[in-house]
């Protein structure tokens, strides 16, 4: 019997009985929802899809607060998140595969994939987006904002993770590996850029930065690397 649900689950990702939902998306977006969704059925795991607005101005500070929360969150909340299968997408492509999925733009959706429809929940972030204004070295008071800017990212990553783990199943995973694995690749649908520093420009992990002629360094508040969510 769970061999049969789990080969109708994975029909059911390949898009077999979705023909009467429309999709305008790109397909080879829709293609890396679908394969998570089969992987999270191998696995017998939830489905954690992190939200990718459809508003590209909200795409970078979307990208701020989840890269706080992957990097910055403890080991508690990674050996949650080792136990899931995780990928970036935006609404409609969950949507498509998933038609019960929530209304509106969530922070993320967690998706019980062991059930026929997939079941899934929503998690809103309760937060403001971080404010990471470039601060000049310079500065005198820099050292002084720069421990106050780190206290409230403190604050608000733990804030944001008890309202995230709190709608995560309790299976536990390997959080040490997805740690690791998390420090050169980005979750499937999404890639990481690297901040710059001083007058080097920030670029997309595994490119070239660019030098930038800005005639005075700046360096920026913040995680050092942003979850990127633009195509």
């Amino acid at each position: 019997m769970a061999w049969s649900r789990r080969r109708l689950l994975r029909g059911l990702a390949a898009g077999a009985l979705f023909a009467p939902f429309a999709h305008a998306g790109p397909q080879d977006e829709l293609q890396a929802v679908s394969a998570a969704f089969r992987r999270a059925v191998d696995r017998g795991v939830h489905l954690v899809v992190l939200v990718i607005p459809e508003d590209d101005g909200e795409k970078w500070s979307r990208g701020e607060l989840l890269a706080e929360l992957l990097t910055l969150g403890s080991e508690e909340l990674l050996d949650q998140l080792a136990a899931t299968e995780l990928v970036a997408a935006t609404m409609a492509d969950l949507r498509a595969l998933v038609p019960s999925a929530p209304r509106g733009e969530p922070l993320l959706v967690v998706v019980d994939t062991a059930v026929i429809p997939a079941g899934t929940k929503a998690v809103f972030s309760p937060l403001a987006a971080p404010d990471a204004t470039l601060k000049s070295p310079w500065e005198e008071d820099w050292a002084a904002q720069q421990r106050a800017f780190d206290e409230r990212q403190r604050d608000r990553v733990a804030q944001l993770e008890r309202t995230v783990r709190h709608q995560l199943p309790e299976r536990t995973g390997d959080g040490r590996a997805l740690r690791a694995q998390l420090s050169s690749t980005a979750p499937v649908g999404a890639r990481w850029y690297v901040r710059g520093g001083g007058c080097a420009g920030g670029h997309l992990l595994g490119e070239e930065p660019a030098a930038v002629d800005c005639g005075m360094g700046h360096v920026p508040m913040g995680v050092s690397m942003v979850l990127y969510l633009f195509e």
